[in-house]
């Protein structure tokens, strides 16, 4: 009887742990286009905060210039933490500090989010910086009927930033939801693992 218990117990173990790699494995391939997504978003907003600073000779914004630099250093420990696709060469201290860096960027991001365009909205637009953009924004305000008025395209500029913020930042808030089921996950596989050894005992 004590036997049959066993393999039933044992069974029904290996049906949760099939479960959880089952489980884990749709996490892992769900990181990586978020990590994609982050570091295109990092990479636009750079681009497009920095065209001042080309154009105009302005000085960089401290601010920007963090988030750059920790967008890229997250990509390359996002490759290194997850063993550069394979598995068994995962850190489990580096998804950590992957995650915590994370928190820092998007936090950092929604700070900047929140100060200029919630706060401030199409008033925080610079006008000499507004009208040395390259001509797009002019072009569009153009053929959308609405001339060459400033505050027309000031509002342009400042919906386009706001979306682009919103788009980034909830992929990025996305994306560090799904690294923290995969690392709560983990972290009880390897509880119930321990449990199960010290029960053989």
């Amino acid at each position: 009887m004590a036997s049959f218990e066993t393999e039933q117990d044992d069974g029904s173990h290996r049906m949760r742990v099939a479960d959880r790699y089952k489980s884990n494995a749709k996490l892992r391939k769900l990181i990586r286009p978020f990590a994609i997504i982050q570091i295109t978003y990092i990479c636009v907003r750079t681009v497009w905060n920095m065209l001042p600073v080309a154009l105009l000779g302005d000085d960089i914004q401290v601010a920007d210039a963090l988030i750059f630099l920790l967008g890229a250093l997250l990509f390359p420990l996002y490759q290194y933490a997850f063993g550069f696709g394979r598995s068994q060469y995962e850190k489990s201290w580096a998804i950590k500090a992957y995650a915590i860096l994370s928190i820092l960027l998007i936090g950092e991001c929604f700070i900047r989010f929140w100060l200029y365009h919630v706060m401030f909205g199409p008033n925080a637009i610079d006008p000499d910086v507004a009208m040395a953009y390259p001509p797009i924004p002019k072009a569009v305000m153009y053929y959308l009927g609405y001339g060459n008025s400033a505050s027309y395209l000031f509002r342009a500029m400042d919906l386009f930033e706001k979306s682009m913020d919103v788009a980034g930042i909830g992929a990025c808030v996305v994306g560090l939801f799904v690294v923290k089921e995969y690392v709560s996950s983990q972290v009880e596989a390897k509880k119930q693992a321990a449990s199960k050894s010290k029960k053989r005992e």
